[in-house]
């Protein structure tokens, strides 16, 4: 799971889910819409963030960070949820 909600989102005490992404590590059901991440990314695997299916999750679930994304790769996220909600133009 990734989180995507923004700093100020994730440091507001006095909200009680966080928005977040699934990853999965079917490259099989990948798609344009998704954003795939190479293993050691954030501790992950090879994974592919499932950016259409981004979620409320309760902020109790999460206990501890397990890593962080390059600056390059939260910009590639950033766009994909961007052009996923029609904010962007496709390219």
């Amino acid at each position: 799971m990734v989180i995507i909600d923004g700093a100020d989102r994730c440091a507001d005490a006095s909200l009680v889910s966080i928005l977040v992404a699934p990853t999965s590590t079917r490259y099989d059901l990948t798609s344009k819409y998704q954003v795939e991440v190479p293993r050691g990314t954030g501790s992950l695997e090879r994974s592919v963030v499932l950016v259409d299916l981004v979620q409320p999750i309760p902020r109790s679930a999460f206990r501890t960070k397990m890593g962080s994304f390059s600056p390059e790769k939260l910009e590639e996220l950033h766009a994909m949820i961007l052009s996923n909600l029609g904010v962007l133009p496709d390219e």
